[in-house]
């Protein structure tokens, strides 16, 4: 599941944890309103059941929710 938790802030929840925190996760944002300059960052991977990333335009540094937002990540499950 995804949580919104703030602006340009989502939590990404796996349903079946990963066996440590050693996984692999990517992603891509869409832009808005035909602004190349939108971004995803990984904020924190830390646990093995969520992460925590970011969207926004990194060329000015501020947050912005995007639409749509795709996560991926590879690793084993415990």
């Amino acid at each position: 599941s995804v949580s919104d938790d703030d602006t340009g802030d989502y939590g990404v929840n796996w349903d079946t944890a990963f066996s440590s925190i050693n996984y692999c996760i990517t992603g891509v944002a869409g832009n808005v309103g035909g602004n190349l300059n939108s971004g995803l960052t990984i904020l924190e991977a830390l646990e093995t059941t969520v992460a925590h990333i970011a969207t926004g335009n990194p060329a000015q540094g501020t947050a912005g929710d995007r639409d749509p937002v795709f996560v991926m990540a590879l690793g084993d499950y415990a």
